[in-house]
């Protein structure tokens, strides 16, 4: 009963703080920066599930409303009447179609359906952040800073006072955290690099790395290395003088003085990483292909771990038992799997078009816009590549970071100043 008049309440000040919200700059750019800092503040903790499967083994367990929801509601009430469309109609359209489609071949239609009020909830986070953009683009990366600097202060106590090996601060998992602060790393470090007055940019992209660290995530560590290389040299590409090589040697020197402070645990992590781990992960991958083979419209979204356990290829593939519930640790495999061909085809378009922008205004945009826009495109990618390992891209959190991070570099592609 609480639930249910917790989200009328909810709802129903979702208006009248809209409509005071309008002609009040000031607010709205807090607001701003307050919906770039909620993906890292812990969801669960901040969320409604209507419908709740917590302990179904998928990417969405139920209809959730987080707080997220709501400030981007309160958005749409305080934002002036839309003048330009949404970007890439097209390539959400496609990839909604596919998802929509795969709830009549799923096994269990109603966990589809949890997928589907998920993406529709993404997809009205971007065509309102992109809005937002418009805007107060400035106060929403200032948002996404906070968000790592807020989660470093939860790592440090986590390794500190309660001696945990691996941080998880307030994500699933140690790599769900990684994965999630690599979204901020590339940005801060391009702005840190070709802006003199930007303190936070630098002490996000440090304390992100940071986070990587303490994380331990094998993957995320090598993601981390690739983004710094990256940023550099597009940076230097844009513009090389003594400053950015300055920044090269001190980040150079800072990142052993990390590295021989972490050295005992760091080798500890590589050597006693569980073989089964990375053995299930083939495993895992070995079945989505297979279900790829005999289902070429999908088994379904939200379905591949009821699949595995339930149809018979979990005891095909020699998945162990203890895994026969798991989730393919690829989020390509996993979508290929749930939605078929046309399903992968329209993912992989959706991901590939914001990507594209990124990298068309680094090269496009020679001011501040430009960094943000290379900090953006490598962000995507690491993002990307990573995923041929984790299916964290389709966690609540790290979902929200991707339609924002969309959002902005949309709403920068089509910025006139």
């Amino acid at each position: 009963m609480l639930k249910w008049i917790a989200l009328f309440v909810a709802l129903a000040g979702v208006w009248p703080a809209g409509v005071f919200l309008r002609n009040k700059p000031r607010l709205m750019a807090l607001l701003a920066t307050f919906v770039g800092f909620l993906p890292y503040i812990g969801l669960d903790d901040v969320d409604i599930n209507v419908i709740s499967f917590e302990r179904y083994r998928g990417d969405s367990r139920g209809v959730e409303i987080t707080l997220l929801d709501l400030a981007v509601l309160t958005f749409l009430v305080a934002l002036p009447k839309k003048t330009r469309p949404t970007p890439l109609p097209l390539q959400r359209g496609l990839y909604f179609a596919a998802v929509v489609l795969s709830v009549a071949v799923a096994p269990l239609p109603l966990f589809a359906m949890f997928s589907v009020w998920k993406l529709a909830r993404m997809m009205i986070v971007f065509a309102v952040v992109v809005r937002v953009a418009d805007v107060f683009v400035a106060e929403l990366v200032l948002g996404l800073g906070i968000g790592v600097l807020y989660e470093v202060f939860l790592s440090l106590k986590q390794r500190y006072l309660m001696g945990a090996l691996r941080v998880d601060g307030n994500m699933m998992h140690p790599n769900s955290l990684a994965m999630a602060v690599n979204v901020v790393f590339p940005i801060a470090m391009a702005v840190a690099l070709a802006q003199k007055k930007t303190r936070v940019a630098a002490i996000a992209a440090g304390g992100a790395a940071l986070l990587v660290v303490m994380s331990l995530s094998r993957g995320a560590m090598a993601m981390t290395v690739l983004a710094a290389l990256l940023v550099y040299l597009g940076s230097a590409l844009r513009r090389l003088d003594g400053r950015k090589l300055g920044v090269a040697v001190a980040g150079v020197l800072i990142a052993l003085l990390v590295v021989a402070k972490a050295w005992d645990t760091l080798v500890f992590r590589f050597e006693h990483a569980a073989k089964s781990s990375e053995h299930a992960r083939v495993l895992f991958n070995a079945a989505a292909s297979l279900m790829l083979q005999e289902h070429p419209f999908g088994v379904g979204m939200n379905q591949f771990s009821h699949v595995l356990s339930h149809f018979g290829y979990a005891a095909r593939i020699g998945i162990p038992v203890v895994d026969r519930d798991g989730l393919a640790h690829h989020v390509y495999w996993l979508t290929a799997a749930e939605t078929g061909w046309f399903g992968i085809a329209s993912y992989l378009f959706l991901l590939g078009s914001p990507l594209v922008l990124a990298y068309r205004g680094a090269a496009r945009f020679r001011d501040v816009r430009g960094d943000v826009m290379l900090g953006c495109g490598v962000s995507l990618t690491i993002t990307y590549i990573q995923g041929t390992a984790e299916w964290i891209a389709r966690q609540t959190a790290m979902s929200y970071l991707f339609w924002i991070l969309s959002a902005i570099i949309c709403s920068i592609w089509r910025s006139p100043r």
